[in-house]
């Protein structure tokens, strides 16, 4: 995919994110990075790591942000007083009033990949699963531990008959 057709849509899967909230100039580059990294390798994975990218340059920003200024987010709670002037404002840590922030928007996006519109990530066995198959196929397990299991039982009773029972060190 192109850096254009990638701006297009990180735009669109950010809820229409304005030219305001974050340029294209820096859109551009953000994206650029992530072709340029070669870690993407389908026009999926290029989505999902572009739009991974933008997700966390604009959560820094909004640290940064908050760290510079100290005033982000909704105004939860603000008191004044007249005698001896005393004025405290409380404001919440999200960027919108009802809790939404880009770090959410990040966890969301790392737990599901999907909700991109594809798997970034498919399985290679064939069946897009996305689990990891445990166990392996041995075929020869079960004969293995069936003979360890007997080796035992024999050592067991040998010991017994050999006159050294219980066992004593």
């Amino acid at each position: 995919m192109t850096v254009t057709e990638l701006n297009e849509f990180v735009r669109f899967y950010l809820g229409g994110l304005s030219a305001g909230v974050l340029d294209d100039l820096t859109l551009n580059q953000i994206i650029q990075n992530v072709l340029d990294s070669g870690v993407a390798t389908t026009d999926c994975q290029e989505k999902y790591y572009s739009t991974l990218e933008t997700l966390r340059w604009l959560e820094r920003r909004q640290l940064q942000e908050k760290g510079s200024s100290g005033a982000t987010g909704e105004l939860v709670e603000s008191k004044e007083k007249e005698g001896n002037v005393e004025i405290t404002n409380k404001y919440s840590s999200s960027t919108t009033g009802d809790g939404t922030s880009w770090s959410t928007l990040i966890d969301n996006l790392v737990t599901d990949p999907t909700t991109i519109g594809c798997n970034p990530f498919p399985s290679t066995d064939g069946a897009d699963t996305g689990n990891v198959i445990i166990g392996g196929a041995d075929i020869n397990g079960y004969e293995r531990v069936y003979e360890t299991r007997k080796a035992r039982s024999a050592a067991a009773y040998s010991a017994r008959l050999s006159g050294n029972y219980p066992w004593r060190p």
